[in-house]
């Protein structure tokens, strides 16, 4: 799982640069779901739908303050249950245990570092390949989450699509604390603006797109493994994205602050290969959601767990894409005032407190021309849909599982800018 990857960044998703090779082979090997849509815009609540098949509105950890609740069973906890070892190797500050995210994993292992927020693939793949070696002869489960998109953009492979660039953010710090003070052409900085030129906001592109670069150089590393341990050709290997990025598309590149449940944000690449998935590179073009991953896995896997799962398997449409599956839509949701529903035909409803936007993805992807006074009908349709289900999927109970922040993890979240 790949922190802050916009699949319209992939070249296996029609993207211009050549930022990931190595995904790119992947796609091409195995299966690509073209409109993967994100639970949420940030990483504690897409992790928890990810690894409970269970919707926001169903999990409720949409805070830094809440964790799963007891009797939430997890995805790996399915997998042990069923005698497979499992691993998590992650590096962030909405990663950690103390979420409940550490359920049913024999190894759950968080790399901190006091210099920055999170880590890189590089930095956590040398003990998930050593863990995964040990265990070559059996069954596992291997989770990985990486943050190299992750501000502040470090990139090992240094400028590679900027090299040139000489303007304000050059060997600049790219973090949150940065960027959440650029408005349009403009940065608030010591009390005073600085101005930007189109120039400076492409460059932090191109670092972001460098930084995709790096990542997809460790997934050509971790392939190489795969390989050298017999176990690529035997190995379900999935590429799935936790949210997108804002990168100026809105004139801010704040998505967290933004709340942001624009197509940047949600629409994330999902690319799965190995056995028992077709090796022609085929696209789906139907819509999958976060909480479907789970189901897919276990599925995959020839495991039979409860009817508790909120998601689908996607295996039929994997081997039979003429399929449908039975869904209405997807959704995303910043809040239970704030949500985005995506429908099968495109039509896409984000509705905040007190406002309205609906806009025709297949005529209008970049969500520039809001359609909401004219496609009233749509709207209230969409509308209609999302309450009835919200309903059925909420945990009806009122329960919800806080946690005590220390001060040690306050200091931290202040110090990525995340408070």
């Amino acid at each position: 799982m790949v922190n802050a990857l916009r699949a319209d960044h992939l070249g296996c998703y029609g993207y211009g640069r050549e930022t990931s090779p190595h995904l790119d082979r992947l796609a091409r090997e195995g299966v690509v779901f073209e409109r993967a849509v994100a639970a949420s815009h940030w990483t504690l609540p897409n992790l928890v739908t990810v690894f409970t098949s269970q919707y926001v509105c169903a999990h409720q950890v949409d805070s830094r303050r809440l964790k799963l609740k007891p009797d939430e069973k997890t995805m790996a906890e399915f997998f042990k249950a069923q005698g497979y070892a499992t691993a998590a190797f992650a590096c962030g500050l909405d990663t950690l245990g103390v979420y409940g995210l550490d359920r049913g994993f024999d190894v759950y292992r968080i790399f901190e570092y006091e210099d920055r927020p999170a880590g890189s693939f590089a930095d956590i793949l040398p003990e998930a390949v050593r863990w995964m070696a040990a265990r070559r002869r059996g069954r596992f489960f291997l989770f990985l989450h990486t943050y190299d998109m992750h501000p502040p953009y470090r990139v090992s492979l240094g400028d590679f699509f900027d090299p040139s660039y000489e303007g304000v953010f050059r060997d600049a710090e790219l973090g949150y604390e940065t960027l959440k003070k650029i408005k349009g052409l403009a940065l608030s900085y010591g009390g005073r603006q600085v101005f930007l030129d189109r120039g400076d906001l492409d460059h932090i592109r191109a670092r972001y797109d460098g930084a995709l670069r790096s990542f997809d150089a460790s997934l050509g590393v971790l392939i190489g493994e795969l390989k050298r341990l017999g176990l690529y050709e035997t190995t379900i290997i999935v590429v799935l994205g936790d949210h997108g990025e804002e990168l100026g598309e809105r004139g801010t590149f704040d998505r967290f602050g933004n709340q942001n449940l624009y197509q940047e944000v949600i629409h994330i690449p999902l690319v799965l290969r190995g056995p028992g998935i077709p090796s022609d590179g085929r696209r789906i073009a139907s819509l999958a959601a976060q909480a479907d991953v789970a189901p897919t896995l276990l599925d995959l896997a020839g495991l039979v767990v409860d009817d508790g799962l909120q998601g689908q398997s996607l295996v039929s449409l994997i081997r039979y894409p003429q399929n449908v599956l039975r869904r209405a839509f997807v959704c995303s949701e910043a809040s239970f005032e704030k949500w985005a529903i995506v429908r099968d035909d495109g039509w896409k409803l984000v509705r905040s407190p007190g406002a309205s936007a609906l806009y025709d993805l297949r005529r209008d992807p970049g969500e520039t021309r809001d359609r909401v006074a004219r496609e009233a009908g749509v709207r209230a349709g969409l509308l209609q849909q999302f309450l009835i289900w919200r309903q059925g999927a909420r945990d009806q109970d009122g329960l919800i599982c806080e946690i005590a922040l220390s001060d040690e993890l306050k200091r931290k979240l202040r110090k990525a800018g995340y408070w």
